[in-house]
Order: structure tokens, then C-alpha cells, then sequence
């Protein structure tokens, strides 16, 4: 045994392991002898989940990663304990690695089975990391296993290839220097990215019960319920058409879910009980980008007519698939939307950055249109001459799709709310998009957040959105503020996200890279607007 681990090993202290959960011991970090009984606790957690007791196989795994993924804000918070200790500053792994030996050797009386070599694992070089795939606490962690291989195994795919996801991101620290969505574009695609894709679908574990492809109580699960495993065995399989066919049974625009959607599938999938989830989201962008690049994505008008019209208010996402399953039906469609562009939330809700306009969003708009939609902007119905009324008597069925633009002003109550300077987000955001889409910012006709410390209240995807445009205007600082604890509530049961998960979104990485600090602040109730 080194003498490097014993030091570690002695500096964390020893102790018996006790029966309480892994979760909580990993809160009381304040002595040394108590990070050990977490660590033991974690070690034996770990090995009866999944490796069954072979201590050859510890060679190869991180523990760090299983404990920081299953416990993340905890695991955080022990590293940060760690560094105030100041005989433990070995690397924590091979201390660990040989504690548990010594207990495997104590519990199995130094007999151990001899590995299979269908489970040996070689180490594998650090690869380039995309943001969905950094660990908890937003540092990288290693995997040994491979990411990528020519002839994937399916049937062990779960357990033989690592996560990686194939929509790689842009560095965070170019990346804020423009408007441009974060994803690296790839035209065409390359046999190893093929190969990437094949690997990534074979961690697929066609799970009895596919928790991924149904929305479920807990917001967990696919709300249009693709059909997951379906098309992830096709482009296993190398079947791209019937994969895209499989997509869009369920789903008419993938591009925008592709890229956009915040992947509740990922979250109730069956294999993120235990190890990161299959890139479920990215397959799917890459089916329908395919599918675009091999011409199979055109223009499809009915065949025949019913003679019915139908009349659209809305031409956000709702108002677009609307437009788009009654157009199939045979339906004469016209969309009304009162700005000026086609698109509602797609295109002034959601950032650039996020979701391109033009690739992805105008792309989709000319096929409908050649499809034989029509499509009015600038028409505010329900004000003359376009009230309600005459599009009722005009048109056989009307359809409301508006959305929800107008905010529930949650903090109305709270004293100084009518200070200058403080605004809702889709005032700040749409007003943003619409700048730069009809100027480039150069009109000036959006809130300026250059040298300002801006604070964002709120901890959705729409504050995320509000973090990355803020710095992308030149704000000095950003800060993001949430109610919530950075993880003081129990894990949630799978498949709902847990109240803990310390997740890293794209707008917090690039606060990170340009102003060195993460922008959350947990924990925080507005009392008061002071100016």
C-alpha cells in the first residue's frame, strides 16, 4: 500500500460504518471521522450496486464521480470541507480504492472472483466536454470507459461506453462574444461521428418499462411521448429514414426540441438511477438534421381539400403544430400573430443563442408556407377591425394559440417595486431578440446592461435565458437569485429531478468563464427593492 494513501487514509480517520444514509453522512463533514464513515458507506453502496463485489474492477472506476453524481451538492460541499483539513490533500480516490480492498478482503475473507473480461475496463484519454455532460458541481469528471467504439455492443451497452454527448458547444469564452447558437454546426457528418451516435444509442437498455417516452406525475418523461427506444435502436442500426419516420409519428418540429427542450426524457431515464443518462436529446437533433441534409425534409402539401377554413390566433410553437396537423388534414389554415415574425416564443422568448432563427426557426416557417399555410403578421386580433367576431363569421373554426407573453408579476407587493430599472423577463428578452434580429443592436432599442451589476430573481430556464443575454450585452456582473436551497431537501424519488441536483446550464458556465464565479445565489427571499 502507498504511504501517500495511509497519510490520507489517517487524516480522514477510521471508524465503524454505520447504516444511515449515505445522503446525510455526507452533511456532517465537519471531522475527518466522519468523512471516512461516508466514504465507506458510499464504497459499500457502490460495489453491492454495481459491481457485486469483484475488487479487481476497482482499477478502473471513480469513485469521486459515483459520489459526486448520486450526491452532488453534498459531495460539494465535502471537497470544500476537505480543503480546511490540512492533512488530506492526497488525492482522495486511491485512498478510497484502498479502504475499500481492505473491506472487500475483510467481508469476502480475501477470496474475490476473477473478473470477466467482457467487463475489464483500459483508461481512456480526457476527451473535450460539452455542457450537459459537466458533472454536478461543474467540474469534469473522467470516465475510463469509451465514449465512442467502431462495433458497439448493444446488449451491454449501458455498462461497456461512457456519456458523451455528440452536440459539442462552442468554448464558453468564445462563444459569449456573439449571438450565434452555442452548438458547434456540423454540416457533414463524419464516419466517426457515426460512430459516436451508434456508441451513444447502444447505452440504450430497452428497458421493460421505458419510463423516457410518457410524461409521468412528477414532470419527468417525454410530454409528447416519442418513441424513444424505437428510434434510438434504428440509428443503432444504422436505419436513419425509419428513425425519422419513428420521430415524427409524435413530433413535428425535432429541430426545435432537438435543441431547445430542457429533456425531462433524460431526466426519467431508466439508466440515470445510476449513471448519466443516454443523450437522448442530441439523437434526436442529429435524426432530424440528417433528415434536412439528405433532402428528406420538403415541402408536402395535401393531396386533397376539405374546403373547411381555419383560423390561428398565435403563431408560437402551439399555433405552428396546430397549423401544420390541420394543413395534413386538408384544412385551408391562415396563422394570425401581431408582431412582426413568424414564430411567438420560438423566436422572441427564446434567446439566439438557444435556438437560430434563420437555420432553424425560418427554415421550418418556409416549408409550411409552401405547404400551402398562410401566414398574416402584424394583425392584433381582438382590436378593430380584427375582433374575434368577424374571424368567426369569416372562418369555419377558430383555434386561440397565444400563449401566456403577459407575466404574473409575483413580486407587485414587495416595497420598491416601482424603482426604475427593474423589469420582467420577456420585456427583457423579447426586446432583445427584436434589436438585434432588425439591427444588430445597433437601433438601441433594448435594455442596456453594459457596465451595469445586473441580478436575476428566479431559478427557471427563462432566468438562465436572462443570465446569458445580460452578459452578452456587457453587463460587469451577474448574479442569479433562487428560493430554493443548493441542496438541503432529501432526493426526491426517481424519476423526478431531485430538489439537490446542482445542475450547470450554459448561461452559468459562461458567467463563470467570463466573471470567475458561478452566478447562483441559493436561499434568497426579495423583502425589499432599495434605490
Amino acid at each position: 500500500v502507498d504511504g501517500k494513501e495511509d497519510h490520507t487514509l489517517e487524516a480522514l480517520g477510521l471508524g465503524d460504518v454505520p447504516k444511515d444514509n449515505v445522503g446525510d453522512l455526507l452533511q456532517s463533514v465537519a471531522s475527518g471521522r466522519g468523512m471516512a464513515r461516508a466514504f465507506r458507506m458510499g464504497y459499500r453502496m457502490w460495489r453491492k450496486g454495481h459491481y457485486k463485489g469483484s475488487k479487481d474492477l476497482l482499477r478502473g472506476v471513480d469513485l469521486d464521480r459515483f459520489l459526486a453524481e448520486q450526491f452532488p451538492n453534498q459531495w460539494k460541499r465535502f471537497t470544500e470541507g476537505l480543503k480546511k483539513n490540512p492533512g488530506a490533500g492526497d488525492p482522495l480516490t486511491p485512498a478510497v480504492r484502498t479502504l475499500a480492498k481492505r473491506q472487500y478482503e475483510a467481508e469476502a475473507g480475501g477470496h474475490s472472483r476473477k473478473p470477466s473480461g467482457e467487463l475489464e475496463r483500459t483508461k481512456s484519454a480526457r476527451s473535450s466536454v460539452d455542457i450537459e455532460d459537466v458533472a454536478a458541481h461543474g467540474r469534469e469528471v473522467a470516465d475510463p470507459r469509451p465514449a465512442s467504439v467502431a462495433f458497439p455492443d448493444k446488449r451491454a451497452g449501458f455498462k461497456l461506453y461512457s456519456r458523451r454527448n455528440p452536440t459539442i458547444s462552442r468554448a464558453a469564452k468564445s462563444r459569449v462574444l456573439d449571438w450565434e447558437e452555442i452548438y458547434s454546426k456540423k454540416p457533414h457528418r463524419s464516419r466517426l461521428y457515426d460512430q459516436l451516435l451508434t456508441t451513444q444509442t447502444a447505452r440504450c437498455m430497452d428497458c421493460g418499462t421505458p419510463t423516457c417516452h410518457y410524461p409521468n406525475n412528477g414532470g419527468g418523461g417525454c410530454p409528447l411521448g416519442n418513441r424513444i427506444p424505437t428510434f434510438n435502436q434504428l440509428v443503432y442500426e444504422g436505419q436513419w429514414k425509419l428513425a425519422l419516420d419513428r420521430l415524427l409519428d409524435t413530433n413535428n418540429f425535432p429541430e426545435f426540441t432537438g435543441t431547445a427542450c430542457p429533456a425531462p426524457c433524460e431526466e426519467a431515464c431508466v439508466l440515470s438511477i445510476n449513471e448519466p443518462a443516454v443523450t437522448i436529446k442530441s439523437v434526436e437533433l442529429a435524426i432530424i438534421e440528417h433528415a434536412f441534409q439528405k433532402g428528406w425534409i420538403h415541402p408536402m402539401p395535401p393531396l386533397t381539400r376539405t374546403y373547411k377554413t381555419v383560423a390561428i390566433v398565435g403563431s408560437g410553437p402551439t399555433g405552428l403544430i396546430a397549423a401544420a396537423q390541420l394543413n395534413k388534414a386538408g384544412h385551408s389554415v391562415t396563422v394570425f400573430e401581431r408582431a412582426d415574425r413568424i414564430g411567438g416564443l420560438l423566436v422572441y422568448g427564446i434567446p439566439n443563442m438557444k435556438l437560430d432563427k434563420i437555420d432553424k426557426v425560418q427554415r421550418r416557417v418556409e416549408i409550411l408556407q409552401q405547404e400551402g399555410i398562410e401566414f398574416e403578421t402584424d394583425i392584433e386580433v381582438g382590436v378593430e377591425p380584427n375582433t374575434l367576431s368577424s374571424l368567426r363569421s369569416t372562418f369555419d373554426a377558430v383555434l386561440l394559440a397565444t400563449g401566456a407573453t403577459q407575466s404574473r408579476d409575483s413580486l407587485a407587493k414587495i416595497p420598491g417595486r416601482e424603482l426604475k430599472g427593474i423589469y420582467q423577463a420577456m420585456e427583457f428578452l423579447s426586446l432583445s431578440q427584436k434589436s438585434w434580429l432588425d439591427s444588430e443592436h445597433d437601433d438601441e432599442k433594448f435594455i442596456d446592461c453594459a457596465g451595469r451589476k445586473v441580478v436575476v430573481i428566479g431559478g427557471g430556464d427563462t432566468a438562465v435565458d436572462c443570465v446569458a443575454t445580460a452578459i452578452r450585452l456587457g453587463a460587469e456582473s451577474v448574479l442569479q437569485f433562487s428560493r430554493r436551497p443548493a441542496g438541503s431537501k432529501p432526493k426526491s424519488r426517481w424519476p423526478y429531478w431531485d430538489e439537490d441536483v446542482y445542475r450547470v446550464e450554459y448561461a452559468h458556465e459562461e458567467v463563470q468563464a467570463v466573471n470567475s464565479r458561478d452566478p447562483r445565489e441559493y436561499e434568497v427571499q426579495s423583502r425589499a427593492f432599495v434605490g
